[in-house]
């Protein structure tokens, strides 16, 4: 009896691991297991907001351990009922909706086995409450009917509804069910989530990122997972190095009595070390680059083999590389080594204890800068990223023609922190204007603007198979020329007579951010092709 007992314990104990608790729940199963049949059914309600969940439970009887296990279970979510009150026939449907509220239904229904019962119960226990549902229906007023079909679908248990009432769950209600397999079952929280649709909405706003595109992101599983942990509050967090630093992209989601919504997506940016190729200590850091190209650094295969003793053993190409960082470390040339390893290494943590101290002690003090983008703004990863490097990219809702979003310093007391702020600069029009002035080959081609506008620094070719690099300015008024080699190419767009190439080159502001450009895009040639 004691050993059942302890069965039955722990079968209720792997139901709360899963969400589902409850003093009727538990009494349920109870009373299920006292007649020891090879299987039972129960169910379970639970409301999320305005939403309910009901789950119908299916138990069998594994005749080797003598104890039952969950075979599955049908999940029914129900979409919030939203009742447009009235005075009719003299009751006010939301003073009766508020009495109705009061009543735990499941409890007072609880030995009622069918209608008869139930109406005959709730005269004797509620005879107001049942004469004002009476009323609601007098005279046949289709806003009363409905009214009372609602309210009735909405509080009163399923076995007690009529025909016209059971009509309502085939507008409001939707089904799955889930089975238990090796990997388990869904619990409460990624069954509400995938039964109602929200998971999907979710997958949905989260998409507008592009945080798929990114290496290694596998969105619906990772939710999934997370959904299932029973946490509140979990966050999508991933970190991708790209041509000019690291970015980290943090999306929070929140989740209290009702279906989880994302937060603003978080981006911070670590600019990579400045320094130039050349040969130091007998690395050239050119070729050391090219080589750490070639590795798939996500990859523990192409980083390790197997040691006589089965242990693992780091790859030749692997050793080479870290060798020649410890030599630029050696030498003082720490930046070169730290690019390196942010820039291809950081792809995995299997090498984090063979990288010299030096580097990690640099990486910790380089400067980061993070901005805030809530989903409204349309923004995906590749304009984010265009942002946090300080390019300008064009606002996409439909009124803004020639709004433009740049990054600034919110204040001077953080500088690390930077804010959205909207500039008026060039139309789609007018960069195309621009754009056909220029000897292209692909003329009036659509990619060139958007990628411009996305913040990008566009690499395209001209009719005499030549390469020019185009690029919006910081202010988002005008567009720069530069060689493929990023050399500024002074251009006259506006025809200007009285226009000499000596404008531009003293002024300060243009100068500074041609130069910022060049530098950034040189280093890794991180222009879009």
């Amino acid at each position: 009896m004691e050993e059942n007992e302890n069965k039955i314990e722990l079968l209720i104990t792997y139901l709360k691991s899963l969400g589902f608790e409850g003093e009727k729940l538990e009494r349920d199963i109870r009373d299920a297991c006292k007649q020891y049949p090879t299987s039972f059914s129960v169910s379970h309600r639970m409301r999320f907001g305005e939403e309910q969940m009901s789950y119908y439970f299916y138990f069998l009887l594994d005749t080797q351990f003598h104890a039952y296990k969950l075979d599955n279970y049908t999940a029914v979510h129900r979409d919030p009922i939203i009742i447009e009150h009235k005075v009719i026939n003299g009751i006010d449907t939301n003073k009766l909706e508020q009495r109705m509220r009061e009543i735990d239904w499941e409890d007072l229904s609880l030995h009622v086995v069918n209608r008869e019962e139930f109406d005959h119960l709730l005269s004797n226990t509620y005879p107001l409450l049942m004469e004002n549902l009476s009323r609601l229906t007098e005279d046949y007023l289709f806003d009363g009917l409905e009214i009372r079909n609602q309210l009735i679908y909405k509080y009163w248990p399923g076995k007690f509804w009529d025909y016209e009432v059971q009509e309502l769950a085939e507008v409001y209600e939707t089904d799955q069910q889930f089975i238990s397999n090796e990997f388990g079952i869904p619990n409460a929280s990624l069954a509400y989530h995938t039964v109602s649709g929200h998971l999907y909405e979710l997958l949905d706003q989260l998409r507008a990122y592009g945080l798929e595109r990114l290496p290694g992101i596998d969105l619906k599983n990772y939710l999934e997972h997370c959904l299932s942990t029973g946490s509140r509050i979990f966050d999508i967090t991933c970190s991708t190095p790209r041509q000019e630093g690291i970015i980290d992209y943090d999306v929070r989601l929140i989740g209290f009595d009702g279906p989880f919504t994302p937060e603003p997506l978080v981006a911070t940016f670590t600019r990579y070390p400045e320094f130039s190729h050349g040969i130091y200590n007998e690395v050239d850091t050119q070729i050391l680059e090219e080589d750490a190209k070639r590795i798939n650094w996500a990859d523990p295969d192409a980083l390790f083999t197997a040691g006589e003793h089965g242990d693992a053993v780091i790859r030749p190409p692997i050793e080479d590389i870290l060798s020649k960082m410890r030599k630029l470390c050696d030498s003082g040339n720490v930046e070169a080594a730290t690019y390196i390893d942010m820039k291809y290494i950081s792809q995995t943590n299997e090498l984090y204890e063979f990288i010299p101290g030096d580097i990690n002690a640099l990486e910790a003090n380089l400067p980061r800068v993070s901005a805030r983008f809530p989903l409204d703004l349309n923004l995906d990863t590749r304009a984010i990223y265009n942002m946090m490097c300080g390019r300008t990219v064009k606002e996409e809702k439909q009124e803004s023609m020639d709004t433009w979003l740049l990054l600034k310093s919110g204040n001077e007391e953080d500088l690390n922190e930077l804010h959205i702020q909207k500039v008026k600069g060039m139309t789609e029009g007018e960069i195309q204007d621009r754009l056909d002035m220029l000897p292209l080959r692909s003329a009036n081609d659509y990619s060139i603007r958007q990628s411009i506008m996305k913040g990008n620094v566009q690499k395209v070719e001209l009719l005499d198979g030549k390469h020019i690099v185009i690029g919006m300015v910081s202010d988002a008024t005008a567009l720069e020329v530069y060689t493929a080699d990023m050399e500024h190419i002074p251009f006259n767009f506006k025809f200007d007579p009285n226009w000499l190439p000596e404008h531009i080159e003293g002024n300060t502001k243009r100068k500074d951010q041609a130069k910022r450009l060049t530098k950034s895009v040189m280093k890794g040639k991180g222009y879009k092709k």
